[in-house]
């Protein structure tokens, strides 16, 4: 299989699933067996999976150590992953290996135990992160959240995603908005350049 035709065949690729597996460390994935759904997952002539997605949601996974390997043994095209769920862990911060998957647009983060706000600047070196779910992190609690991504993102388009909107925060004049959006199609896609804080 070429690469066009793998990039075609990936993107409808069911995710690689190892949501509610107990896993403590991530070198567990190359033993685990995963999950399977209403469709198999395809793999190439090396046995790796064809897909753009995987799911590592409801574990117990505090830290990513040897992350890009096992992705590399796990995965035909690492470099093409698009899609990464880590919701419902134990992790205490965002590890920097997450940054060096370029094509990763979708990012689950939601449930873990990350504290610090500054955390989030991290993921700005992603041009394609395009959904981001962060609720449910002590950094919730932490003034300044829910102005956190005016600039980071500048530019870019970025839904984020199951935050519950006031009113007021609802109006532009507002112009400090959550860090994450309704699924309202009304509300998605409205460029972060226009959800700034005040001007220090």
């Amino acid at each position: 299989m070429n690469r066009r035709d793998y990039m075609k065949t990936s993107v409808q690729e069911p995710p690689l699933d190892y949501s509610f597996k107990s896993i403590h460390v991530i070198q567990d994935l190359v033993s685990e067996e995963p999950r399977t759904g209403l469709r198999p997952l395809r793999h190439s002539k090396s046995g790796k999976s064809l897909t753009q997605s995987l799911w590592l949601n409801n574990n117990v996974l505090n830290e990513l150590r040897d992350f890009s390997q096992v992705v590399s043994q796990l995965l035909e095209h690492p470099e093409n992953l698009a899609w990464i769920d880590l919701s419902f862990n134990d992790l205490t911060s965002i590890d920097p290996v997450l940054t060096t998957f370029f094509n990763l647009s979708v990012l689950y983060l939601h449930g873990n135990s990350i504290q610090r706000l500054g955390e989030v600047d991290k993921l700005a070196v992603l041009p394609r992160l395009r959904s981001l779910t962060l609720h449910g992190n002590p950094m919730e609690e932490e003034k300044g959240y829910r102005i956190l991504l005016k600039t980071p993102y500048d530019k870019k388009i970025l839904r984020l995603k199951t935050c519950l909107l006031t009113p007021a925060q609802v109006l532009p004049s507002q112009l400090v908005w959550p860090p994450c959006l309704l699924t309202a199609p009304q509300l998605l896609g409205i460029p972060l350049s226009l959800r700034q804080g005040p001007q220090q």
